[in-house]
């Protein structure tokens, strides 16, 4: 009874603060229940109220990670990454979610976009090219996956200064397409 609560307090008389309270008590019936957690977490993301959105998308990964599928797992740690990159400036952790997400989905270029763009920021090169070799790795089409070998060549000669270490994705090159 107390979900259809916050369901009418929030969809029908748009009472942000009574719905938080009723899904705050199905929370205290059960503790796990991540439709609660979810309707909380629309309700602070209409709101723009970020720091709380975040401590619900951290309640709902922690809960539901057993529950969830992962595609939904996925997501949250999306949207953790990027409200920790956008709008909390929190480099760091949105690094850690996104690795979260990879850890779902190795093969999630948005996730890889995101950190190549905060390690290339930050001039973090030996992180970037660590996530060079995650896209590398991730992608399945040779052509794609030369351009990314080639990239990460480039930056271990002038970024990192370090020639030798630029061979290493040469020779995956030689691998993927030997000629």
């Amino acid at each position: 009874i107390y979900a259809d609560l916050g369901r009418i307090w929030y969809e029908k008389l748009h009472r942000d603060r009574n719905a938080l309270s009723s899904w705050e008590l199905v929370l205290d019936i059960d503790p796990g229940n991540t439709e609660a957690l979810s309707a909380i977490a629309a309700i602070h993301r209409a709101a723009a109220n970020n720091s709380d959105l975040v401590e619900t998308l951290h309640r709902i990964v922690d809960v539901g990670a057993g529950t969830l599928e992962p595609r939904v797992l996925e997501g949250v740690w999306l949207e953790l990454g990027a409200l920790y990159t956008q709008k909390l400036k929190q480099p760091s952790d949105a690094v850690d979610a996104y690795n979260k997400a990879l850890e779902v989905n190795p093969g999630n270029f948005s996730a890889l976009d995101a950190l190549e763009a905060i390690h290339s920021a930050n001039e973090d090169w030996l992180a970037c090219v660590e996530v060079k070799q995650r896209r590398a790795n991730a992608l399945s089409e040779p052509r794609d996956k030369i351009v990314v070998l080639l990239d990460m060549a480039s930056m271990w000669n002038e970024k990192l200064d370090d020639p030798a270490r630029a061979a290493e994705p040469l020779n995956q090159i030689l691998e993927a397409d030997p000629l």
